[in-house]
């Protein structure tokens, strides 16, 4: 679980050069036009991060919500 909460830097550096890289090489693999420009291993923390921070959310959501939703003098 630790491992999930590792956050990933530059992420806006990341997407702006994958989808540069994507742009200029439409007819590539994802292995030959992206991993050159970020590793694999990179790509699969952000997702790790983005899954992570997702489940934050929706728990954090859904237990405001809990409390909303409950009949007046409960």
């Amino acid at each position: 679980m630790i491992d999930d909460l590792r956050r990933v830097g530059g992420k806006e550096t990341i997407l702006f050069r994958l989808a540069e890289d994507a742009v200029e090489h439409p007819d590539d693999t994802v292995r030959e036009a992206l991993y050159p420009v970020v590793s694999e291993k990179i790509l699969r923390e952000l997702v790790r991060e983005a899954k992570a921070n997702q489940q934050e959310f929706q728990a954090r959501v859904l237990g405001t919500n809990a409390g909303q939703s409950r009949p007046a003098g409960t």
